[in-house]
């Protein structure tokens, strides 16, 4: 009964920016990015980080973490963020629709330019970390010749359009 209420109307509609640039549906976006970045659509790039996401769709953005004023040459220990919203198989959404405890008060801080790919009026769960990183099989991750760790920071699901909107980290090591 409680997974009735959890459900309602969602939206296909584009997301309203407020006058801001800030979509009130998510927490406050914060990292410094010195050039705009383009979203990007590879599904291997979102099934390499996360093997065990059956993503149908992708839409992401990825930069390497850097200040105002500093180099944004990589570095070998410097990690990278990672956004996406990805539309998910019916499993995937079911594994995390399991393991989540909470409804959010606010989606994930995403890179701005991805908030049009959530719906609006949809219905979040939030997955914790440690499980959405077991679920998804981050550990096995298949990157740069394995000198690469990729994990899942935050992650919410919308189980009436099987949308996950999730922040995540990389390093090399």
């Amino acid at each position: 009964m409680s997974a009735v209420l959890l459900l309602g109307a969602c939206s296909s509609a584009p997301s309203q920016e407020q006058g801001n640039g800030q979509d009130e549906r998510f927490a406050e976006f914060t990292q410094y990015v010195p050039d705009p970045l383009t979203v990007q659509t590879s599904l291997d790039s979102v099934t390499s980080r996360m093997p065990a996401m059956g993503a149908t769709d992708v839409h992401f953005v990825g930069q390497y973490r850097v200040n105002k004023g500093e180099s944004r040459l990589p570095e070998p220990d410097r990690p990278y963020w990672f956004h996406a919203v990805i539309e998910v198989d019916r499993a995937t959404s079911q594994a995390l629709s399991d393991a989540a405890t909470t409804t959010p008060d606010l989606l994930p801080p995403i890179y701005p330019d991805l908030h049009q790919y959530v719906p609006q009026d949809c219905t979040f769960v939030t997955v914790p970390e440690s499980d959405a990183n077991r679920i998804l099989d981050t550990e096995n991750a298949d990157l740069e010749g394995g000198s690469e760790r990729f994990t899942v920071d935050e992650l919410a699901l919308s189980t009436e359009r099987n949308l996950v909107v999730m922040v995540g980290t990389g390093h090399y090591s």
